[in-house]
């Protein structure tokens, strides 16, 4: 098997939490690749049963991972394979371009259009990897990939009705749920934060487009129908959106991160009040009769509870990625 600090790009005396948000960060981006998601659980759960025991990595023998990304050839470019293997894909990039054009043979456009393909950019990938296959026909690596990209840009369309059809499934779902905020009134807080889940969700399966999607289909409709505008307020100001907004916050610093979202959220929850007060009309009289006390206590209050909560869609996605991911792919019959 293969290596599996390097299959999450961590070392042996990687801390939890590097293990962690590495995984976190492997998984949001192989979310589409099946087999990558196996390899990335294997690797995750090895390195946490084995944490502590200094067993490195005695079970996972080096049986040339690094021709992983990029088949087994060994050449100038075998620093660049590598750079990829390990997810360092702008230095990768950074090597590769540094190659001068009388140079740039079919390996070249053929990891060019692996970094391309990560990247987001297909259409420039799947040029890179036609011209590679045409320069060396019968390269079977490079006609993999060509044919690869070729199906998915095939069933764009196909996922994209199906993601039209999640998208309305969550919408109605989160719209539903807002709906008990008026039946269940002490769970006003709770229900934005489980509505948004569906938005979480979204962007796992899709992309983050589409989970923005249902905040702003989930925040439009409840606006318009559920009575509890409180909920209503927190949904769109700070819960609807965070766990799109989480992604970007993740990629900081631990501390860095968690100061960032600290302000983040004192800045919100002025906001919300504000909204509270003037856009639903809401009367704030018990909390203007406490002689100021009661605003700065809720704040702290609040803090701890979103700090909960952003721990609470941590733990969420990553057992997502490794538990119900592929039986929740199975039951749509998603590929």
């Amino acid at each position: 098997m293969k290596n599996p600090y390097e299959v999450l790009s961590v070392t042996s005396s990687a801390s939890m939490d590097e293990i962690k948000r590495a995984y976190r960060d492997k998984a949001r981006r192989y979310s589409e690749n099946q087999a990558k998601m196996d390899e990335l659980n294997d690797a995750y759960d090895f390195i946490i049963n084995n944490f502590g025991s200094n067993k490195g990595n005695t079970s996972y023998a080096d049986s040339g991972y690094g021709a992983g990304a990029a088949g087994g050839q060994t050449s100038e470019f075998g620093d660049i394979r590598a750079k990829l293997n390990s997810g360092r894909i702008d230095d990768a990039e950074m090597l590769l371009d540094g190659i001068p054009y009388q140079r740039r043979n079919a390996e070249w456009y053929y990891l060019k259009g692996t970094i391309q393909h990560r990247k987001g950019w297909l259409e420039s990938a799947l040029e890179n990897f036609r011209k590679a296959k045409e320069m060396e026909p019968g390269n079977s690596e490079y006609e993999a990939a060509f044919n690869q990209l070729e199906r998915e840009s095939k069933g764009d369309f196909r996922r994209n009705r199906q993601n039209e059809d999640n998208e309305g499934m969550c919408i109605g779902l989160s719209a539903a749920l807002m709906m008990l905020s008026s039946v269940i009134p002490f769970l006003t807080y709770a229900i934005p934060a489980m509505a948004a889940i569906l938005v979480m969700f979204m962007r796992i399966e899709c992309d983050w487009k589409w989970g923005l999607g249902v905040y702003f289909g989930t925040a439009i409709v409840s606006a318009l129908v559920v009575p509890e505008k409180e909920a209503v307020a927190i949904y769109i100001a700070l819960i609807g959106y965070y766990p799109l907004l989480k992604t970007l916050f993740d990629k900081l610093p631990k501390i860095v991160g968690y100061i960032v979202k600290a302000v983040f959220f004192v800045g919100v929850t002025v906001a919300t009040y504000y909204i509270i007060m003037h856009v639903f009309g809401i009367s704030t009289e018990l909390l203007e009769d406490t002689q100021g006390f009661m605003i700065p206590l809720l704040v702290v209050l609040g803090l701890a509870a979103f700090i909960m909560y952003d721990i609470a869609i941590e733990k969420l996605e990553i057992a997502y990625y490794r538990k119900w991911q592929k039986q929740f792919r199975k039951l749509f019959k998603k590929h």
